[in-house]
Parts: C-alpha cells; structure tokens; sequence
C-alpha cells in the first residue's frame, strides 16, 4: 500500500507543470507594459515585437496618443505661421481683383469678412488639428490592412490584430519627427523644408511640386519607420527577410502615391481657378 501511494504521488504534476500545461506560464512572460514596450521598440525591436506578437496587450494605443500630442503641439506652433501665410495670400488676391473689376463696398466688405474667417488663427486651428486627427486614423487603418493583406498574399500566419498593434507601433519614428518639428517652430519661429526637399530652391519648388513630395518623405525617420516595420514583418508575420522588406518599400511607396495623388488634385484645383 505504501508503494502504491508513493507512486502516486510521483504522478501528480505540480504546479509548475500544471501552469506551463495550460501555457499560464509563457502568458505571463508575455505581458508586457506600456513603458517596456515604448522602450523597447527604440532599443531593443525585434524581442519587442517577439514578446507582443504573443502578448495580450500591445498597448498601441501610446504611439497613439502620443502622436495626438505631437498633431496638437505642431497645429499649435504651425498656427500663426499659416495665419500669416493664408493674410498675405488673401491681401494679394484681393488687390488682383479689385484691379481686375471694380467692386462695390458691400462686396468688398463681404470679401474682407471672408478673409478675416481663414486667417482667423481658431478657424486654422481647428481645421488643421480635426485634418490630422483624420489623417491620423485613416494612416493607422491604412498602414495595417495594406501590411496584413499583402502580408496575407506572400504567405503570413499572422492575425489582423497582431499585424495592426505591430503597423502602428512602428509609426513612432513619425511621432519624434513631428515633435522635433514642433521644437524647431517654437525656437525658430519658422518651419524647416521636409526631408530632403531642402535641397530645393524656391523656383524648383514652384516648378516641381511632384518632387517636392518625394523628396519630403526621405528622411532618418522614415528609414527607421521601414526598418521598423521590416523587422515586425519577420517576427509578427513570420515572413523571410526579403518579403519583409518588400512589404516595408511597398508601404512606403504607397505612402508616396497617396501624396502625389493629393497634389495632383490640389493642382488641378488650381488650375480650375486660373490660379495654377
């Protein structure tokens, strides 16, 4: 009887084994707090993305509201500066067609009202801010749905949310760049050409409003953003490193078209008031 008992008792797992069963134990490595993970997305990015893509939690809501942050700090420095722009471009207008046909005072006045609404520094705000806020969401949905569905195509195992908390956390160089920008307003009172569109001269500019965009959107962030999502790509969809990087260069080239395609609306927008 005694036998039987003590080989009973060698049966019976204990807790250990009972958690590491039942996977509590690798669940519990696997949560991951919001400062860890802010920390270790710049530090430490591939055992970041590991550990999240079996995580709970991805707390993707930081990147988030901290770019909300950033959207709020960079309307406000941006503010005055459009205010002055959208004053001198409204004056300039107004002198070509009081020049053109002669107004009487009730249009003039009405004309004046106008101006006074868009270069109202609250108006201006409001719609930059709610533009960004929009832009914002949409860029998200975007990003994580082009990503999971060709992701999707080229043989990923990895679920919409895995795939979404990963696209989104990978846009927090965006966040430091908008940021710096916002430094730079605040200290310069001037706003710095976009990426590499510095190179440009005012005439070329004017001339080349299609380079401009494509110049705008190569700087460090942007190389960090790609290789950020390259490397989600290898963990969280376990893709091979060229299919990584084939996604991460689409993501940015479809980021890319989205802006010409923006200016080329607001050209013909442009030309259709002869002012193009």
């Amino acid at each position: 009887m005694a036998k039987k008992k003590l080989k009973q008792e060698e049966k019976l797992p204990d807790e250990g084994e009972i958690l590491a069963m039942t996977g509590k134990v690798d669940a519990a490595e696997d949560q991951l707090s919001p400062i860890e993970t802010l920390v270790g997305i710049v530090l430490r990015p591939k055992i970041t993305f590991e550990r999240m893509r079996d995580a709970a939690v991805g707390h993707w809501w930081v990147v988030a509201a901290l770019m909300f942050l950033a959207l709020t700090l960079v309307t406000i420095a941006q503010v005055p500066l459009a205010a002055e722009a959208a004053g001198s471009a409204g004056q300039s207008q107004t002198e070509n067609t009081s020049t053109a046909q002669q107004l009487s005072e009730e249009e003039q006045a009405q004309v004046e009202q106008m101006q006074k609404i868009m270069t109202s520094q609250a108006v201006l705000g409001a719609i930059i801010g709610c533009a960004g806020a929009i832009g914002i969401a949409i860029g998200y949905l975007v990003r994580a749905g082009f990503v999971f569905l060709l992701g999707l195509a080229l043989g990923s195992r990895a679920t919409f949310k895995q795939v979404w908390r990963m696209a989104v956390w990978t846009t927090l160089p965006d966040v430091l760049r908008d940021l710096v920008g916002a430094i730079v307003i605040f200290a310069t009172g001037s706003s710095n050409a976009p990426g590499l569109s510095y190179m440009l001269t005012g005439a070329e500019v004017s001339a080349h409003p299609y380079l401009v965009n494509i110049l705008s959107a190569v700087d460090i962030y942007m190389v960090w953003s790609l290789v950020l999502l390259a490397i989600g790509l290898l963990v969280t969809s376990q893709l091979s490193r060229g299919k990584s990087a084939v996604i991460a260069l689409a993501c940015w080239l479809v980021t890319v078209a989205f802006a010409l395609g923006l200016t080329a609306i607001s050209q013909a927008s442009l030309n259709m008031m002869g002012m193009g």
